[in-house]
């Protein structure tokens, strides 16, 4: 005779979620002779808009590869041709390291 008891499913790995990866992060701090407010810019792996601005001023949800997930805001995107980035006010590697997911919001 077995037991029987009931099981919580597993949280789906940071990979299978929807979304787009963080490929890169460069992190902008105060102090490194850069005229830009601190934060990061994330490089996202294939996210290739006809027009990249429209997501200045879009809400994001992130979610990191230990499983912390937050909302941010994109204050500035730029285009990598193959994909863009987005700039986080704030935020630092450790926030949204390679790896982590990226939803946009509508």
């Amino acid at each position: 005779m077995g037991l029987s008891y009931d099981r919580r499913p597993a949280a789906p790995a940071v990979e299978d979620l929807p979304g787009f990866c963080v490929f890169d992060v460069i992190e902008m701090r105060e102090g490194i002779g850069l005229e830009h407010a601190p934060g990061v810019v994330v490089i996202l792996d294939h996210l290739r808009p006809d027009d990249p601005d429209e997501y200045i001023g879009k809400r994001i949800h992130i979610t990191n590869p230990s499983g912390r997930s937050f909302d941010a805001t994109v204050e500035a995107v730029r285009d990598h041709r193959a994909s863009i980035s987005f700039f986080l006010r704030g935020l630092s590697k450790t926030d949204v390291p390679i790896g982590s997911r990226v939803e946009i919001g509508e």
